[in-house]
C-alpha cells in the first residue's frame, strides 16, 4: 500500500530553523511567534516566508523577485539615509592606526601572553623555528 499526500506542503528546514531562531531570540511563545509572522513583514522576510513557493519558473523570474525584494527595503532607508546625509563628513585621506604593535615571544605550546591575556596560535605560523611574533592586538587604549 503506497503513501499518498495529505494535509498542507511543510515548510523547508531553512524556514522552520529561521522561525525556531525569532521565537528563541526575541523569547515568544508559539502564538506570539504566529501572530508576529503573520503581521511583521521583516519577520516574514527573515523566515523566508516571503511568498507561497519557492520554485521560480527560470533565473530571470527569481532575479527579478530579488530585485523587487531589495528595491522596495531600498526606496524605504532612502528616507533615512536623506535625513542624515547632511551630518556625514568624508573619511580621511588615509587609514587612521587602529591597532598597536607589540613583539611577543611564543612558547613551545603555541602560546603567548599579552597583557595578562593568553592567546594560543597556530603552530603554522612557525615553521622556519622563530619563536617571536609581530601581533596588533586590537585598539589602543
Amino acid at each position: 500500500m503506497g503513501l499518498r499526500e495529505t494535509g498542507r506542503r511543510g515548510l523547508p528546514a531553512e524556514t522552520v530553523l529561521r522561525c525556531a531562531l525569532l521565537k528563541q531570540q526575541r523569547q515568544l511563545s508559539y502564538e506570539e511567534l504566529a501572530f508576529h509572522l503573520e503581521d511583521s513583514a521583516s519577520f516574514r522576510a527573515f523566515a523566508r516566508l516571503l511568498r507561497g513557493s519557492r520554485d521560480f519558473a527560470s533565473l530571470e523570474a527569481y532575479r527579478r523577485f530579488v530585485d523587487e525584494i531589495v528595491g522596495r527595503r531600498n526606496a524605504r532607508l532612502a528616507k533615512r539615509l536623506d535625513l542624515e546625509r547632511p551630518a556625514l563628513q568624508p573619511l580621511p585621506a588615509e587609514r587612521t592606526t587602529d591597532y598597536e604593535e607589540a613583539i611577543v615571544v611564543v612558547t613551545s605550546t603555541s602560546g603567548f601572553t599579552l597583557k595578562k591575556v593568553f592567546y594560543s596560535v597556530p603552530s603554522r605560523y612557525f615553521k622556519g623555528g622563530s619563536r617571536r611574533l609581530l601581533c596588533q592586538p586590537g585598539t589602543p587604549h
